[in-house]
């Protein structure tokens, strides 16, 4: 148990400077001003995220204990391992697409923009959801929920 805490806490420091640099770099991209630090991402981890349904740092907490308990159980443990370790990181990536979302949406609000278009990667793996939204401008208190691993990003709208 010491050895796995001590990964996973290696990992979350590795994950929070990541998610500061994403939030910093997006927001100020996006034209934004604001400074992210340790201190407010504390609380950006403890949000509830409607789109997974948890939050991150209890999830983290819950994946630590049950990728140790793998561990224990003896049987197929390197399958075991691998799927522990594919769920951390596909909960380590949403965060990073939540983060990047967060930084851009924070810079619109600061520059008070009003209106964004929805923009796809246009490529084969939109989903059917997203694709009828390429190019569709929304009112930013409008804006439909992106979903789990949604690729889309907003693209400011001048008013005139």
């Amino acid at each position: 148990l010491k050895g796995t805490k001590e990964l996973y806490a290696f990992l979350l420091k590795r994950c929070k400077r990541m998610y500061i640099k994403i939030l910093n770099h997006y927001n100020h991209a996006c034209g934004g001003t604001k400074k992210y630090d340790e201190e407010w991402l504390l609380d950006f981890l403890l949000e509830f995220d409607p789109i997974t349904g948890y939050q991150f740092s209890n999830e983290w907490e819950r994946k630590m204990y049950r990728q140790y308990e793998e561990m224990e159980t003896g049987t197929e443990t390197a399958k075991r391992l691998k799927r522990s370790l594919t769920l951390l990181n596909q909960q380590v990536t949403q965060k990073a697409i939540e983060a990047t979302d967060r930084g851009q949406r924070d810079a619109y609000e600061e520059r008070k923009v009003t209106k964004v278009r929805w923009i796809t990667m246009e490529d084969e793996r939109v989903c059917d959801e997203c694709g009828p939204r390429h190019g569709v401008i929304f009112r930013m208190d409008e804006l439909p929920e992106k979903h789990y691993f949604c690729r889309c990003w907003l693209e400011n709208v001048n008013d005139d």
